[in-house]
């Protein structure tokens, strides 16, 4: 087996917040809240394998018109982990982790070639992520349980995981 690193993708407060813009949107987070315990519970467990941290830096509106979430200097844009391992962390303006150069050079420079995936939101961060993972030909692991989205669509995590697993990831 080649190097690997867990990558953690923006579990910020304006996705896990109770009263986030997004929980405001979707009505219910219970499976985001769910999926988030999961992750610090396996940041808090030692392993050899490394984490590499994700946190979206976007623009107002850069998704249309009252979708601004995860502003830098608004309070929904601070992580909602306790950082208390070893770990990495990459911002990203865009939805694809691959568009942010540290999180390229990180893979690079720790020659990385199998990504297991968690975090927010199924749909739209972790499948554009692992899309381009598997189009630059990394081995790519959904760590289902640790992926999530609204409760309102749950569907759209289930598809979004069947197309990637047809793709060739791997779902664990």
């Amino acid at each position: 087996m080649g190097n690997q690193v867990i990558v953690i993708i923006d579990v910020q407060k304006d996705f896990t917040g109770t009263d986030s813009p997004y929980a405001r949107r979707h009505g219910s987070i219970h499976a985001i809240r769910q999926a988030t315990t999961l992750i610090q519970q396996l940041l808090d467990t030692p392993k050899d394998t490394p984490f590499l941290v994700t946190q979206s830096a976007y623009r107002p509106n850069q998704f249309g018109p009252g979708l601004s979430m995860c502003i830098p200097g608004t309070p929904g844009h601070d992580l909602d982990l306790q950082l208390n391992t070893p770990h990495t962390i990459v911002v990203k303006n865009e939805h694809s982790c691959f568009t942010a150069p540290d999180f390229i050079r990180y893979l690079q420079d720790h020659q990385i070639d199998t990504l297991l995936l968690c975090g927010l939101l199924a749909e739209y961060c972790v499948k554009q992520t692992a899309l381009d993972a598997l189009n630059q030909g990394y081995k790519i692991i959904l760590l289902q349980d640790y992926i999530s989205t609204g409760d309102d669509v749950q569907e759209r995590k289930m598809q979004t995981l069947q197309a990637l697993q047809q793709r060739g990831a791997i779902i664990q």
